[in-house]
């Protein structure tokens, strides 16, 4: 496929900023759109090596902290996940919809996805603390209070994460978003081995490191960012209210399908104990090795899709549907096959128990 650049304004070159204010000259920003197969590829790719680094970090988390307290650390960073994931409001669907159909300048997206991301955060990681005793007594069942404090500030910078990589993901930068997942997932790796194994750390090494390397990491895509745009600290509310009303209709299908992968976690967390949320969490993580399959699709083709006519839009969705199903559905069958083996192989005698659930999930 051919190499096509497009300038994104709103509607020209002299536009106003937002409603009301006098026209001037936007400067052009240039959003690439390469070969779609070798996104795809690039991005998949560096999706199986970044599997291949979180399973080292599964290993050792599993090996070091035992079933228990491995237990007790899946939740603490499910439980962040889950409340970004309430909080997301459809906005990084929104981003790349503005920016590719729209064509609204992307530092505008990106202003106002700092802002909500840093107010909203707070707010949500307030409520966490705010209801910590009936979330502990419920479906965070055996994780120390301290466990859910210091976690607190990942949900912030998670749901910032989410917002930006979408803005990265509609300028075509898919190499600056596969560079930092790939240098992001080998510092938590690096962590990891240095606070448990070589320091001979516990639970709370666990929780710090993977608390503190987002920071860093999205610290770093703040910069990037930054640079590349040249944003301003200004919050737009007409484009804001029109992301939401965009963004909340695709919010509701991406709560669904957190839910749909995760309750049942949460179930086994308020009925049994950490041990056994442990042997759960790890047979989904096998389990779900497949859906990086279409989440890469799925990633590099919504941008392209944003900007195609309806007709071309169907076509091209339905094709990667039949391509992808054909691909995970003899992944599944190969993982339940196989499964049982790499677990105890993997992470010891100590998990087998992971293997039951495993063809059924």
């Amino acid at each position: 496929m051919s190499r096509e650049v497009n300038t994104v304004t709103p509607g020209g070159d002299a536009v106003p900023a937002s409603p009301g204010e006098a026209p001037k000259q936007r400067r052009a920003t240039v959003v690439q759109d390469g070969s779609l197969l070798r996104d795809v590829f690039g991005t998949y790719g560096t999706r199986v090596v970044n599997i291949c680094l979180s399973m080292i970090t599964g290993i050792i988390t599993a090996r070091m902290l035992g079933p228990h307290k491995r237990g007790i650390f899946a939740l603490v960073y499910l439980f962040a996940s889950t409340v970004v994931t309430f909080g997301k409001l459809g906005l990084s669907q929104a981003s790349v919809y503005s920016i590719r159909r729209d064509r609204i300048p992307p530092e505008r997206v990106a202003a106002n996805a700092l802002f909500v991301s840093l107010a909203l955060g707070g707010v949500l990681a307030l409520a966490a603390w705010v209801f910590r005793e009936q979330l502990l007594a419920t479906f965070l069942r055996g994780v120390p209070v301290w466990a859910v404090v210091i976690s607190l500030p990942l949900i912030p910078v998670l749901l910032f994460e989410s917002y930006f990589n979408a803005i990265v993901q509609a300028l075509g930068q898919f190499s600056l978003y596969n560079r930092r997942l790939m240098i992001g997932t080998a510092s938590l790796v690096s962590g990891m081995f240095v606070f448990l194994v070589l320091i001979r750390g516990d639970l709370e090494a666990a929780i710090l490191v993977v608390v503190l390397n987002p920071i860093v990491m999205d610290t770093w895509l703040l910069v990037t960012v930054w640079r590349m745009l040249r944003m301003r600290l200004r919050l737009d509310f007409g484009l804001l209210g029109r992301e939401l009303r965009f963004g909340v209709k695709s919010h509701v299908q991406v709560l669904a399908q957190h839910l749909h992968l995760r309750v049942d976690v949460y179930l086994v967390a308020y009925f049994l104990n950490p041990s056994e949320v442990a042997f759960y969490v790890l047979a989904v993580r096998l389990a779900e090795f497949m859906l990086d399959i279409p989440r890469s699709v799925g990633m590099v083709l919504y941008p392209r899709l944003a900007s195609l006519d309806d007709r071309e839009m169907y076509r091209l969705s339905a094709q990667g549907c039949r391509r992808t199903l054909l691909v995970t559905s003899c992944a599944a069958v190969i993982i339940s096959l196989i499964g049982p083996l790499l677990i105890v192989l993997w992470y010891g005698r100590a998990y087998a128990p992971a293997a039951k659930p495993l063809p059924f999930i």
